[in-house]
Order: C-alpha cells, then structure tokens, then sequence
C-alpha cells in the first residue's frame, strides 16, 4: 500500500491552487467561446487536476509530466476562442510562465536538479508554497498589466500584489528553517499563507470586474445623455423649422 506523506498531501492542495491559477491564465490570454457553458469548463479543469495527482502518485517522471501539462493544456484551451497557431504559442507561454516560478521556488529553497528520465525526488514544503505564491503573483502582475489599458489601477493596490507575496515567502521561509512547529501547525500556516495570496487574486478580480463593469454603465449613461440631447435638439429644430413654415 502506498505511504502518503505529508508532502503529498500539501501538494495535492498547492495543485488545486495550481489549477486555479492556470484557469486565470487561459482567461487572460483567450476569449472565452460565446457557445461553451462555464460548467463545461469547469469540469475540464477538475478532470485535468483529477488525471494530473493520478500521474503524480503513480508516476512522477518529469518527462511525463511535461507531455501531459502540454497535451492537457491543448486540451483546456478548446474551451476558448484563438486560431491555431496563437493557441499553440499561449499554451507554450502558460508552461514556460509555471516553469519559471517552479524554478525560482527550486531555487530559493536550494534545489537546482531535475532529471526528466527519473522519478522525482524534490520534496520540499516551503519550495511548493513558494511556488504556488510566485504562479500567484505572476497571475496578478499579467492581469494588472492587462486591465490597465480599460481602467486605472491604484498604485496601492500595485504594492500589495508586490508586497504580499514577498511578506509570505520570508514568513515561510523563517518559520520552516526554524523548525519549531509539528505537521497540523505546519499545514495551519500553509492553508492560511495560501488562502492569503488566493484572495489578494480573487479580490483583484472583483474589483477589476466591478470596475469595468462601472466604466461601461457609465460610458452608456453618457452615450444615452448624448442620444437624448441630439433627438431633443432634432426635436427643437423641426419645431422652429414648422413654425417658419406656419408663418
């Protein structure tokens, strides 16, 4: 019977995370088909993190992890709009995006070697939190940088994108080289740390959709004011042109 170690369990939820954050990168990098019901893409996303802890617990070889993101990723994108090509280059772009914050997180946790014959053997709890905060991050900074052109972002809102994770990275990393905290306490703070940079994200997307969302009813409100002053102004001149007509 296979040993599920603490590791497995917290990445089983980083991988939830991770699923999260590759489903806002597909929405940020497509248009979502007129014709495909959310439900549908929902349940693409549950069957590609199903299929993808299925490949980790009885598998694990990198190289087949990485045919399987690249070929699930193609397989997500159906549910947008985009030729062939510019899907194909996103799909690119959204792994070379997870597979620079995974190596950053290797990197600071101190783990520089992944050979993609061999099963893995990274198993570090402060490199998969770090991860999951940097894919965050990433998510943040793309999705600012996007909405930027529709609306105006405040600069405080700018630093805590920045700030936030920053502040949980060094927490983890402290707490962790300290070692002082049994396994519940351990996933206590990783659920916390992760809820945290989860919602610095979710909050950014509310108030982003809540934004646009004002900016159009706005831009309608004035298109409407606009409307109405050129039919009185029409209305003003036919009955100036009725009058001369009379006289």
């Amino acid at each position: 019977m296979m040993e599920i170690r603490i590791y497995d369990l917290i990445f089983a939820l980083c991988n939830i995370v991770n699923t999260y954050v590759i489903y806002n990168l597909m929405r940020i990098f497509f248009l979502v088909k007129e014709n495909v019901p959310q439900k549908r893409e929902i349940l693409f996303y549950i069957g590609y993190y199903a299929i993808m802890m299925f490949f980790y617990f009885w598998v694990s070889v990198p190289i087949i992890m990485l045919l399987y993101s690249m070929i699930s990723f193609g397989a997500l994108s159906m549910n947008y709009q985009c030729k062939l090509r510019r899907r194909i280059f996103i799909c690119v772009l959204i792994y070379c995006i997870l597979f620079l914050a995974e190596l950053l997180s290797a990197a600071i946790t101190g783990y520089i070697h992944f050979p993609l014959n061999e099963t893995i053997k990274y198993s570090s709890v402060a490199g998969i939190i770090i991860n999951q905060i940097i894919c965050l991050t990433f998510v943040n900074l793309l999705r600012s940088y996007k909405s930027k052109s529709q609306i105006d972002i405040p600069m405080a809102y700018w630093i805590s994108i920045i700030l936030t994770p920053i502040v949980s990275i060094y927490f983890l990393v402290v707490i962790m080289d300290a070692g002082v905290i049994n396994r519940i306490e351990i996933l206590f703070m990783i659920v916390i740390l992760l809820a945290v940079n989860f919602a610095n994200v979710y909050i950014y997307n509310f108030i982003v959709e809540s934004m646009v969302e004002r900016t159009n009813q706005l831009l309608l409100e004035q298109q409407n004011k606009y409307i109405q002053n050129h039919l009185d102004m029409m209305e003003n001149m036919i009955k100036i042109d009725r009058s001369f007509k009379h006289d």
